[in-house]
């Protein structure tokens, strides 16, 4: 528990170094909330802030993460997301994240999952309006390099977006590639570019 209980409604709030365990008591804060800094906390879970309709920059640097899950759907506006130095082990559990069509920032440094040698494609190939990763310019030729690299996962996580979303031409049959089968893939493709 720390300051969130006792905000009023405010543009920005940051609310590090508290001992948070969870994300709780945004609720009067929605429509308000341009900016939350929850920074070097224990929280462990994207959860509870789907009533911040406006809420462009989210901090959740240095806390106890391990996946995105869909505690950011909702976040329409999110342009500017921090989950570096969490505990997110694999790169798939980042994609319920790929849907904001805002997001342009995307920090995820310090996290395990930076050591996989395709971190940087994969996180570009999903994540394809993404400007800057990491703290770093994303230059076009590598976002390009990153869809050459999963055309096939890119189409068939766009089918089944269109699926979800009641925009495909047959909406009674969607694929979605379960991790393991994108870590094979990727493997896989991997091997491939080194031969």
């Amino acid at each position: 528990e720390g300051l969130l209980d006792d905000l009023d409604t405010a543009p920005l709030v940051q609310d590090i170094n508290n001992k948070i365990e969870a994300i709780q008591g945004l609720d009067g804060l929605g429509p308000a909330l341009r900016w939350l800094d929850l920074s070097f906390n224990r929280i462990a879970a994207v959860e509870n802030l789907g009533g911040l309709s406006r809420l462009e920059d989210l901090s959740l640097h240095a806390n106890r993460i391990e996946a995105v899950g869909d505690g950011l759907s909702g976040l329409g506006t999110l342009g500017v997301l921090s989950l570096g130095k969490n505990l997110i082990e694999n790169t798939d559990l980042l994609l319920p994240a790929r849907n904001l069509p805002k997001l342009r920032a995307l920090d995820l440094a310090g996290n395990p999952c930076c050591a996989d040698k395709d971190y940087r494609l994969f996180v570009l190939a999903f994540f394809p309006k993404l400007v800057f990763l990491d703290r770093a310019h994303v230059p076009s030729a590598d976002k390009e390099t990153a869809a050459e690299a999963y055309p096939n996962e890119i189409r068939e996580f766009a089918e089944a977006d269109s699926v979800r979303d009641g925009t495909a031409a047959c909406p009674s049959f969607a694929f979605v590639a379960h991790p393991s089968k994108l870590d094979r893939r990727r493997e896989g493709a991997s091997a491939g570019r080194s031969a």
